[in-house]
C-alpha cells in the first residue's frame, strides 16, 4: 500500500464543497510521519485533529489506512466508511474499506466495496485482487473450494483465484495442496507481497517455520515491516524453537505500533509458550491499561490465570457475553468470551454457570460446523474395514537406518503434550508436535475408500506413505535421530503408521474418560476435526468408538502398543520415565524428571501446565461437575464406557 503518495492525492481529489481538511501544514506533519513509517504516531496526531476537522475526508481516509498497516480493521473500517460518505468518488478507500471487510470476515460487504472501487478504477490489481478473495465464505469452506476450483479450472493461471483458494485449503488444514495453490500464485505475480504473506502463513500453519519465515522475509525484501508481519515471523519464531529470535520480531511490532494490543498479545503468548507464566501477565495486564476493553488480553488473562470474581476481566467478559453480536466475527468472538468466562466460572466454583455457558457456546460451534456424528461412525466402521483384511505380509519392512519415529497418541487432551515434554526433554530427541503430515498422506485414500469401500490396501500404497511422511519429517531439518509426533488424532490413522513404521514406537495414553471429555469440552479447539467436543452426549459416544478402534488395533498388530495411564504416569513419575524411555530405545537422562525446564515450544491446549511440576489429582476435578454431566455420562454408560 502506497500511503504517502494516496494521501497527497486524497487531498487535491475531493470535490465537495462541504469538505474541510486541516492546513497544509498539518497535512505535511501527518505525511512525513507516513513516509518516515511512524504510522502509530500519524495515527494519534491524526486522531487529535478529528474533532477540530470532522468533515475531513484527507484525515478520515489516512486514519483508515493506518489503521489497517496496524491490524486494526474494526477501527479502520470506521474511519473509511466515513471517507467513503465524504466523498464516494474515489476508488482507494472503497478498495480500503473492502479490506477492512476481508479482515473483519464480512466478505458480502468487501465485495460490495471492491465492486464500487472497481468501477471507479477498473484497472486496479489491489481491488481485483480483494473482489477475488471476498468469494470465499467463512461459514463454509467447503462451497468455496468447489466454486473456486471450478474457477481455476476455466482460468488455470489466474494468481489472484489460487491465492483465494490456497487460503481455503488452509482453512481445511490441506496445507499441501494450499501451498501448491499459493506458491503457483506467487510464481505468476513475484512481486506481490500479499501473495508472499499468504505462502508465508500456509506454512507455518504447516508447522515448517523455516519456510514460513523466508517467505515472510521475501516480503521485507519489497516493503517496509509492518506490525502484522512482524507478529506472524514472531509466531513462526516461536514454533521453530528460536525463542529469542521470536522476542526480537514481537518487540520490533511493538516498536512500530506501541499502542497496539496485537503485538502485545503476541509478546504474552510467546511468553506463555516458553513457560514464563510471569512475563506474559504482566505484558497482559499492560495491554489492559492501554486498552481495557481488549477482550483478547482478558482472554488470555483468564486462561492463563486462577480467576476471582474481583478481577476486572471477570466482569467485563460477563457483560461481553451478554452482548449480541452483529455478525460472523463478532459471533467467533463471542465463541472466544464464551469459553473464558466458563473456566471464569469454574474458578469461582460455579459449576452450574460453568457448564451453562460452555453448552450454548459449544452449540453455536457445532451447528457452526454442521457436525453430525453419524459421518463419525461411517468413518470409523470404514477403517476398520479398510484394515481387516490387513496381514503382515501387506506391512513394510523395518529399515532401522531410517528416522527413529515415536507415535504419541489417544484422545485430546489424555495427557500427550506431558508425555512429548518429558522425552523431547532428551538430548537425543526432537519433539515435533502436532504434526499433522500422516493425515495429508492418507486423507486421499480414505476419501477413495469412502466411494469405493472394497479395494484392497496393498504394500506398495504403505511404502508410498512411509517415503512421504519421511520426507515431510527431513523439511523439518533437525539433526535428532528420534522424532516425536504427538497428533493425538492419529489413533484413526494407526494402521497406516503400524504397516508402514514397522520399526516405529506408538505410546497410547489413557486417563479417565469423564475427565478428557469434561477438558475437551471446556476448551476452545480451531481445527474443523474436532466437532465431536462440542456436545457431552457426542463426546460420550465418541469416545466409546474411539476405544473401541483402539482395542480393533491392538487386535490387528499386537504387541506394537504401548499403552500408557495417565493417572500412573503422575502418581509414579520417574518409574514410568524410565519405561517410557527404555521402550523408545533411550538411556537415561535425569532431564526428563524436570521436563517443565525444557525450553521448548509447546502450542497446545497444555502449555501451561506442562511448564509446572508434575501434579496428581486432575482426572477427578470433574467430580465437582458431576451433577451437570448428565447427557455425558448417560452416553458413556450407553457406550459401554466405565469411569471413576
Amino acid at each position: 500500500m502506497q500511503v504517502t503518495n494516496v494521501v497527497f492525492n486524497s487531498t487535491a481529489s475531493p470535490g465537495d464543497k462541504t469538505i474541510i481538511d486541516p492546513p497544509a501544514e498539518e497535512r505535511k506533519i501527518i505525511v512525513d510521519l507516513l513516509k518516515e513509517e511512524k504510522v502509530a504516531e500519524a495515527t494519534r496526531y491524526s486522531e487529535g485533529l478529528i474533532t477540530a476537522y470532522p468533515r475531513s475526508f484527507m484525515l478520515f481516509y489516512s486514519l483508515g489506512m493506518s489503521c489497517l498497516l496496524l491490524d486494526e480493521a474494526e477501527k479502520a473500517r470506521v474511519y473509511l466508511k466515513r471517507a467513503t460518505k465524504l466523498n464516494p468518488g474515489v476508488a482507494d478507500p472503497w478498495r480500503c474499506l473492502g479490506e477492512a471487510y476481508l479482515k473483519l470476515e464480512l466478505n458480502a460487504d468487501a465485495r460490495r466495496c471492491f465492486d464500487q472501487a472497481l468501477q471507479l478504477n477498473p484497472d486496479d490489481p489491489a481491488s481485483r485482487r480483494g473482489m477475488t478473495q471476498s468469494i470465499i465464505d467463512p461459514a463454509d469452506f467447503d462451497v468455496s473450494v468447489e466454486t473456486l476450483e471450478k474457477m481455476v479450472t476455466e482460468d488455470p493461471d489466474h494468481p489472484h483465484l489460487l491465492m483465494a483458494l490456497g487460503q481455503c485449503f488452509v482453512e481445511q488444514e490441506k496445507y499441501i495442496r494450499s501451498i501448491d495453490a499459493l506458491e503457483k500464485a506467487a510464481g505468476l505475480m513475484p512481486e506481490d507481497t500479499s501473495i508472499m504473506a499468504a505462502v508465508g502463513q500456509a506454512y507455518a500453519e504447516f508447522n515448517q517455520p523455516d519456510e514460513a519465515l523466508q517467505w515472510f522475509n521475501r516480503v521485507l525484501d519489497h516493503k517496509p515491516p509492518r506490525p502484522q508481519l512482524l507478529s506472524m515471523m514472531a509466531n513462526a519464531a516461536r514454533t521453530k524453537g528460536e525463542f529469542e529470535l521470536a522476542l526480537d520480531y514481537a518487540n520490533q511490532a511493538i516498536a512500530l505500533n506501541p499502542d497496539g494490543a496485537g503485538p502485545k498479545n503476541t509478546l504474552a503468548s510467546i511468553h506463555a509458550t516458553l513457560g514464563d507464566k510471569k512475563k506474559a501477565i504482566e505484558v497482559i495486564e499492560d495491554v489492559l491499561t492501554q486498552h481495557p476493553d481488549n477482550i483478547e488480553a482478558m482472554i488470555e488473562l483468564v486462561i492463563t490465570t486462577t480467576v476471582k470474581k474481583d478481577d476486572p476481566a471477570y466482569k467485563a467478559l460477563e457483560d461481553a457475553y451478554k452482548i449480541k453480536p452483529e455478525n460472523h466475527f463478532a459471533e467467533k468472538q463471542k465463541t472466544r468470551v464464551g469459553f473464558a468466562l466458563g473456566k471464569a466460572y469454574g474458578d469461582t466454583n460455579q459449576y452450574a454457570k460453568s457448564i451453562r455457558v460452555l453448552k450454548e457456546v459449544n452449540a453455536k460451534r457445532r451447528e457452526f460446523l454442521g457436525f453430525d456424528l453419524e459421518n463419525e461412525v461411517r468413518s470409523f466402521e470404514l477403517v476398520k474395514h479398510v484394515f481387516d483384511p490387513i496381514t503382515p505380509d501387506d506391512c513394510v519392512e523395518a529399515n532401522p537406518n531410517d528416522r527413529q519415529m515415536i507415535f504419541i497418541l489417544g484422545m485430546p487432551r489424555s495427557g500427550t503434550t506431558l508425555t512429548e515434554q518429558i522425552i523431547a526433554s532428551h538430548s537425543q530427541v526432537y519433539g515435533g508436535g502436532e504434526l499433522n503430515f500422516m493425515n495429508e498422506e492418507t486423507a486421499e485414500l480414505m476419501y477413495m475408500f469412502g466411494l469405493q469401500p472394497d479395494v484392497q490396501l496393498k504394500k506398495v500404497a504403505f511404502e508410498h506413505i512411509r517415503r512421504n511422511y519421511l520426507g515431510h519429517i527431513d523439511s523439518l531439518k533437525v539433526g535428532e535421530r528420534f522424532i516425536t509426533d504427538k497428533m493425538p488424532h492419529n489413533f484413526l490413522r494407526l494402521g497406516y503408521i503400524l504397516a508402514a513404521f514397522p520399526e516405529a514406537k506408538v505410546i497410547h495414553l489413557n486417563r479417565d474418560p469423564v475427565a478428557v471429555c469434561l477438558s475437551c469440552f471446556q476448551k476452545l479447539f480451531p481445527a474443523r476435526g474436532m466437532g465431536f467436543t462440542f456436545d457431552l452426549r457426542d463426546l460420550g459416544l465418541y469416545y466409546g468408538m474411539y476405544l473401541d478402534l483402539m482395542q480393533f488395533w491392538r487386535d490387528k498388530f499386537p504387541g506394537r502398543i504401548l499403552d500408557l495411564d495417565y493417572k500412573t504416569l503422575t502418581e509414579d513419575q520417574e518409574g514410568q520415565t524410565r519405561m517410557l524411555l527404555d521402550y523408545c530405545g533411550l538411556p537415561w537422562e535425569d532431564q526428563c524428571l524436570e521436563f517443565y525446564n525444557t525450553r521448548r515450544g509447546v502450542l497446545t491446549a497444555s502449555q501451561i501446565q506442562v511448564r509446572d511440576k508434575m501434579y496428581q489429582g486432575s482426572s477427578d476435578v470433574w467430580k465437582k461437575y458431576r451433577r451437570h454431566l448428565g447427557e455425558l455420562l448417560d452416553a458413556l454408560d450407553e457406550a459401554g464406557v466405565k469411569y471413576g
